[in-house]
């Protein structure tokens, strides 16, 4: 008698791994399908930056949602990094050298330094009223979403949007 209760505890473990296996594997392949735009677009613009700008190597590719679409790539050309901007769907294209300009972990101190920061959210380049900047954007203390824009060339806080 003990033997067949035991015999009848397996079929359900089985069935419950089955599921557990099928829900597992669709969100895996719900998740691949919503960021495979993302990656297509990012292959596109890094084709585009290397062949017209000429970058040697890609760091990284980030998306400036601060007015206009604009998409970031930070790479190296002629043994320089450099940081590009791609707007109006790929016509135009601004080379910025790093060495002229804060660097991402620069803008991000000079936000903490001012702020009451629980958590940073994201950080973007881009360009923004005439100007390279960076956008930082963090939860604060206070549980709001706050978003910090920097000037590229001298690092100083020049907007500041706060959401309650």
């Amino acid at each position: 008698m003990e033997r067949r209760n035991k015999k009848g505890k397996h079929p359900f473990l089985i069935i419950l791994t089955i599921i557990v296996v099928s829900l597992v594997g669709i969100i895996l392949l719900i998740s691949n399908e919503l960021v495979a735009p993302v990656r297509q677009t990012d292959k596109q613009v890094t084709s585009l930056v290397k062949k017209k700008v000429g970058l040697t190597s890609i760091g990284s590719v980030m998306r400036f949602t601060h007015g206009d679409p604009q998409y970031s790539v930070t790479g190296k050309r002629s043994g320089k990094d450099v940081l590009v901007v791609v707007s109006n769907k790929g016509k135009k294209l601004q080379v910025f050298n790093r060495a002229k300009g804060v660097s991402k972990q620069t803008a991000i101190n000079t936000v903490i330094k001012k702020s009451k920061i629980d958590q940073i959210t994201n950080t973007s380049f881009g360009y923004y009223k005439n100007q390279a900047v960076w956008v930082v954007s963090y939860i604060s203390k206070a549980n709001h979403l706050v978003v910090k824009t920097v000037a590229f060339d001298s690092g100083k806080i020049i907007n500041a949007v706060n959401t309650y």
